[in-house]
C-alpha cells in the first residue's frame, strides 16, 4: 500500500526525445496553405484566397509573415522586450522578516522569555537607477520592433526573388518548349530533304545536334523550375510538398515592363539610411545601451539599500524597530561595471555605423544593377521587335509562295531567341528592383495586381503555337 501511494505521487517519466523530434517532424509536414489559421489571416489582412485560383505574389508575401520562423523569432522578441519593460516598470515587493527568540537560561526570572519581532523590508531605488532601468527597457523594445519590420522586409525579399525566378524559367520553359518544337520540325524537312537529294547529310546531323541541345536544355529547365518551387516554399516557410500542385499567378509580371529607377534617388537614398527598420533598431539599441551606462554610473556608490521599519515584544513591551541596509563602497567604485557598459555603448554605436554602410551598399549595388538591367532591356526590346518584324515579312501572305519554308522557320527561330532575350533581361531588372525596393524600404505595392483581361504572357502564346 505505501508503495502504490508513493507510485501515484510521482511525476509521469517524461517523453523520450525520438517521440519529441517525431512529433516535430509531424507539425512541420503539416504546414500547408489550406489550414484555416492561414486563412483567417489572410482574411484580416484583406488578402483572403479563394480555394482553387492562383496565389498572388502579395499573397505569398503574407503567407511567410504567417509561417516563416525568422518572423516568429521576431515576434517573440518583441514580447520578451515588451515583458522586460513591465518588470521595469514594477516596483519591487517589500519582504516580511520574522525574528523569535527564547532565553532558556532566564525562563523563572522574566515576565516572559519569548522575544517576537516583525518588519517589512523596503527596497530603496534612486530615482536616476529607476529612470535609467526604464528608458533601457523602452529603447529594447522599440528596437525589437524595428527588428521585427527589418524581418518582415527579408522575408519579402526572398519570396519576391524566388517568385521572380518561378516566373522567369515558367516563360523560359515554354519558350524553350516551342523552340524544340520548331527545331524538331525543321529536321523532319531537313531528312525529307536528304532522301530527295536536296540536303547534305552533315547539314541534318547539325539540326539534330542542336535537336538535341535544345531538348537537354529543357530538361535542364525543368529541373530549375522544381528548384524555384523549393526556394519559394523555403522563402515562405513550409514543407516543399506544401507547394505541390500550387498555381502561380504570373500575369502581373507579363502585363506590365519593370519600372526604371527612382528620380530622387539619392534623397530616397537618405531617408533610407535614417528609417530603415535596421537602422532604426541599431539606433534603440544605442539608447539601450546610454541608459545602461547611466544606470551603472547611478550605482557608482553601490547597490540599492533597503530600510525594514518593524515591532518586537520583548519582556512584555512592544518597541518599534528600524533596520537599514546601505551599501559600503570601499573596495571598488563600480569602475568594472562602468567601463563594461561604456564599451558596449561603443559597440552599439559602431553596430549603428555598420548597419548603415551596409545599407547604402545595398542601394548604391541595386540601383547600379538596375540601370543596368534597364539598359540591356531596352537593347533586349528592340532586338526582338527587329527579329519579329522580320518575322511577320516572312510569314505575310504575298511573301509565302516565294520563300524557302527553311528560311521561314529560321526567321520564327530568331524571333523565340531574341523574346528569350528580352525574358531574362526583364527578370534582370525586376530582381534589381525588387532588390531596390528592400534597399529603400518603400511602402508601395508592386507588381500591380492583375484586374481585368490581360493578354497572356504578351504574346508568347502566339509565338510558340
Amino acid at each position: 500500500m505505501p508503495g502504490l501511494l508513493l507510485a501515484g505521487c510521482t511525476s509521469p517519466p517524461a517523453a523520450p526525445a525520438t517521440a519529441r523530434a517525431a512529433a516535430a517532424e509531424r507539425a512541420w509536414l503539416a504546414r500547408g496553405l489550406r489550414q484555416p489559421g492561414l486563412r483567417q489571416w489572410l482574411r484580416a489582412q484583406g488578402a483572403s484566397h479563394v480555394p482553387g485560383t492562383a496565389w498572388q505574389l502579395h499573397q505569398l508575401r503574407l503567407v511567410a509573415l504567417y509561417f516563416h520562423p525568422d518572423e516568429q523569432l521576431a515576434r517573440a522578441g518583441v514580447q520578451l522586450a515588451r515583458a522586460d519593460l513591465r518588470i521595469a516598470r514594477q516596483w519591487p515587493n517589500p519582504r516580511l522578516q520574522l525574528g523569535i527568540k527564547y532565553q532558556a537560561t532566564q525562563a523563572a526570572l522574566l515576565p516572559s522569555p519569548w522575544t517576537l519581532g516583525a518588519a517589512v523590508e523596503l527596497m530603496l531605488w534612486s530615482r536616476a537607477q529607476r529612470k535609467a532601468q526604464q528608458q533601457r527597457a523602452q529603447a529594447a523594445l522599440r528596437a525589437a520592433r524595428a527588428m521585427l519590420r527589418a524581418s518582415a522586409w527579408r522575408l519579402r525579399l526572398g519570396v519576391d526573388r524566388a517568385f521572380i525566378a518561378s516566373w522567369r524559367d515558367t516563360r523560359d520553359l515554354e519558350l524553350q518548349s516551342a523552340l524544340l518544337r520548331l527545331q524538331r520540325r525543321r529536321l523532319r524537312r531537313l531528312r525529307g530533304l536528304e532522301q530527295q537529294g536536296w540536303a547534305s547529310p552533315l547539314r541534318v546531323a547539325r539540326a539534330l545536334a542542336r535537336e538535341q541541345s535544345r531538348q537537354r536544355a529543357l530538361l535542364d529547365l525543368r529541373a530549375r523550375r522544381a528548384a524555384d518551387m523549393l526556394q519559394l516554399a523555403a522563402a515562405i516557410g513550409v514543407p516543399a510538398q506544401a507547394l505541390r500542385g500550387r498555381a502561380l499567378d504570373l500575369r502581373a509580371f507579363d502585363a506590365a515592363a519593370p519600372a526604371g529607377a527612382p528620380v530622387f534617388a539619392s534623397r530616397l537614398a537618405e531617408q533610407a539610411l535614417a528609417h530603415r527598420a535596421d537602422v532604426r533598431a541599431a539606433w534603440q539599441q544605442l539608447r539601450a545601451a546610454d541608459a545602461e551606462l547611466r544606470r551603472q554610473i547611478a550605482l557608482r556608490d553601490g547597490r540599492s539599500g533597503s530600510v525594514a521599519p518593524g515591532l518586537r515584544r520583548d519582556l512584555g513591551a512592544n518597541d518599534l524597530t528600524l533596520r537599514a541596509d546601505l551599501p559600503l563602497p570601499l573596495a571598488n567604485h563600480h569602475e568594472g561595471q562602468i567601463e563594461a557598459a561604456a564599451a558596449r555603448r561603443r559597440q552599439a554605436l559602431a553596430r549603428l555605423r555598420g548597419v548603415q554602410a551596409r545599407a547604402s551598399a545595398r542601394f548604391e549595388q541595386a540601383l547600379l544593377q538596375l540601370r543596368a538591367a534597364a539598359r540591356d532591356s531596352r537593347l533586349a526590346l528592340a532586338q526582338w521587335q527587329r527579329a519579329r518584324r522580320l518575322w511577320r515579312a516572312a510569314e505575310a501572305p504575298r511573301t509565302r509562295p516565294w520563300i524557302d519554308p527553311l528560311q521561314r522557320e529560321l526567321s520564327r527561330d530568331s524571333m523565340l531567341q531574341a523574346r528569350r532575350g528580352l525574358l531574362h533581361a526583364r527578370a534582370r531588372q525586376w530582381l534589381a528592383l525588387a532588390a531596390l525596393h528592400a534597399a529603400l524600404q518603400l511602402q508601395a505595392d508592386w507588381p500591380p495586381s492583375p484586374r481585368g483581361r490581360i493578354p497572356p504572357r504578351t504574346g508568347m502564346l502566339s509565338l510558340s503555337s
